[in-house]
């Protein structure tokens, strides 16, 4: 029976921990397929929510200082050095969303449960990650569209981009920001959402 009250109480305890990301994501899902589709009548917010993820894990876990081509600007790579397993929370909020020249771009909040070393010790947290992600929009996106296998628009070389920004061969600079969601700006803020 204590056993069943404890569990209980953690339950509890982990559903009110929560509850502020219902309040930070209210809207998030409308507000950018509004936007969206007036460049995009086919964006699909599942789609999105599923890459910006998959980059956000991609630049947690590489070792800081890779010249990453999915990351436009700087980024602190020391602020994920000792994370060693990220949790999607399933609450993603968008905050402003906007456009300059041939690319949109969106501000968003991921917000994940964090595993971090802590030499003798692990450690849970609920981290929020910020970032600022960005697309070219005139481009017509590519279904069959792969970073893993890119082309060089140089040297027509193909090339593996997930690490590398530039093309292996003749050295030209690979902007994933054609192609794919690329993220500007990342870094990490807190667990609480704004």
């Amino acid at each position: 029976m204590l056993f069943a009250l404890k569990t209980l109480g953690y339950i509890f305890w982990r559903a009110m921990q929560s509850l502020g990301l219902l309040f930070a994501t209210s809207g998030s899902k409308n507000r950018l397929i509004r936007f969206m589709k007036n460049y995009e009548p086919d964006f699909g917010y599942e789609n999105f929510a599923n890459q910006v993820i998959a980059l956000a894990k991609n630049i947690i876990f590489s070792e800081p200082g890779e010249d990453l081509s999915i990351i436009r600007g700087p980024w602190d790579g020391e602020s994920f050095q000792n994370i060693t397993d990220i949790v999607y929370r399933g609450a993603m909020s968008v905050g402003n969303c906007w456009q300059e020249g041939p690319y949109v771009y969106a501000d968003i909040d991921l917000y994940f449960c964090d595993t971090y070393d802590r030499g003798s010790s692990m450690k849970e947290k609920n981290d929020r990650i910020r970032m600022i992600v960005g697309k070219n929009i005139q481009i017509p996106q590519d279904p069959g569209y792969s970073i893993h296998q890119v082309s060089c628009e140089s040297c027509g070389a193909s090339f593996d981009a997930m690490k590398i920004r530039h093309c292996p061969y003749c050295k030209r600079e690979y902007d994933m920001r054609d192609h794919a969601w690329t993220v500007m700006k990342i870094r990490k803020t807190g667990g609480k959402p704004s």
